[in-house]
């Protein structure tokens, strides 16, 4: 085979041409969500041989990226539910509320946890095409190397838009895009405001740190989503005044359902995003990989 060289962050990569390398799995976990890394811990935990497919670089991206937490409280579960808590609740990342969050500071703990516990993650890779044969299924993946090919004998599929059926993507039936404040001289935020505006709070970060979000139709462009909620955003409210938006969100929170929905045989969609928070999410996909494998909620964390 031959070889190219690839630019990447500045750096020259090698990189071979028309490369199909195959690998065997147990299951493949498609997205690296906070529901699709639980279930992946209980997979492994339980002796399954396990590789988790992310299309961003981005881990939690569902939750984190979106500044997406509704407000629940933060109670976890299992193990590792507890184990991200108590690394929250010592980094400081949990608002005084006991729900709120900052969510970008979850990101190195992810990490954390994927390195400790040896999770195979490919980062920044497209699910092309699935097929099925001798009872595995046949999974064409790209990226920066080009395509190449993997066996696993179950998918689970835990992104918001259902990524394992690239010609049947989920289109949410609503969603938002939000955005963080901040008030420079440290006043206390008070809440929605009695005006009449297209835009809501949702979480107090801090005294002087909110979330506000504005909801858009499942049809609206990325774009489009935030010409809008600037414009809102110049007509806002009186009392919001002398706040300033500190940063937008880089996608959009989605509605999607909550649970186990069958695609086929041995390949379930089971869309993360629809927790209350990412540890509601880490929670719920790993007692759902604990029950589907056997294992009871447990680590060696």
């Amino acid at each position: 085979m031959g070889s190219a060289k690839e630019w990447e962050g500045g750096l020259a990569v090698a990189v071979k041409e028309d490369t199909k390398v195959h690998h065997d799995y147990n299951l493949l976990v498609c997205g690296a969500t906070f529901a699709g890394l639980g279930a992946a811990l209980a997979a492994q935990a339980a002796g399954r041989n396990v590789i988790l497919i992310e299309r961003s670089a981005l881990l939690g991206g569902e939750f984190i990226e979106a500044f997406q937490c509704r407000r629940a409280e933060w109670l976890p579960r299992t193990e590792t539910g507890r184990w991200l808590h108590q690394h929250m609740m010592e980094r400081g990342i949990i608002g005084q509320d006991g729900c709120s969050v900052y969510m970008s500071a979850l990101h190195p703990l992810l990490c954390l946890l994927v390195r400790q516990q040896r999770l195979q993650v490919r980062m920044l890779t497209e699910i092309v095409e699935i097929g099925r044969g001798r009872g595995q299924y046949h999974v064409e993946l790209h990226d920066i190397r080009g395509k190449s090919t993997i066996q696993a004998e179950e998918i689970l599929d835990t992104s918001t838009m259902r990524l394992t059926c690239p010609g049947e993507l989920f289109t949410p039936e609503s969603k938002s895009i939000h955005s963080y404040l901040h008030h420079p001289a440290g006043i206390e935020w008070e809440g929605d405001s009695e005006e009449q505006t297209c835009l809501s709070f949702t979480t107090r970060l801090r005294p002087f740190q909110a979330t506000l979000q504005m909801a858009v139709s499942a049809e609206d462009s990325w774009s489009d989503a935030r010409q809008r909620l600037h414009r809102c955003w110049a007509d806002r409210p009186n009392a919001w005044k002398t706040w300033t938006i500190a940063a937008i969100a880089g996608r959009f929170a989605s509605h999607v359902p909550a649970g186990v929905h069958r695609l086929a045989t041995g390949w379930n969609w089971f869309p993360s995003e629809a927790y209350a928070n990412p540890l509601d999410a880490l929670d719920h996909g790993y007692e759902y990989g604990a029950k589907e494998w056997g294992q009871h909620a447990a680590s060696n964390l």
